[in-house]
């Protein structure tokens, strides 16, 4: 997940990844059978507690309330078995996208690093 201090700092490129991300599940919002699926919402509660997590700016102020105005619980329900459940594979392509990021950026707890990938 995209955390404070593990993104290298580059607040755009992680607004863009949730942008795309939202923009990605805007299909899904209109589907009745996907609307109240616990499968899209969590999604869309992940990307929420994601733009909590940093910094505020304006670019986060207006994406936020995008995405607080997407979360509806009103009508949950459980996941009905789709396959492929295609909100879940947005939401996988998420975390494998901010998995890949923080790969590559590393950590930066120094030589303390409790898993050996702190940034060189």
């Amino acid at each position: 997940m995209l955390e404070p201090g593990r993104t290298g700092g580059n607040q755009a490129a992680d607004l863009r990844l949730i942008g795309e991300t939202w923009n990605a599940l805007q299909p899904f919002r209109g589907v009745e059978k996907c609307a109240g699926c616990e499968c899209l919402q969590a999604a869309v509660t992940e990307l929420l507690m994601t733009l909590e997590g940093l910094p505020v700016e304006p670019g986060r102020e207006r994406l936020l309330m995008a995405v607080r105005d997407g979360l509806d619980l009103s009508n949950l329900h459980g996941c009905l078995g789709c396959d492929p459940c295609e909100p879940a594979d947005v939401l996988s392509a998420f975390y494998r996208a901010c998995d890949a990021r923080e790969a590559a950026v590393g950590c930066d707890c120094g030589s303390s690093c409790p898993d050996g990938a702190s940034a060189a």
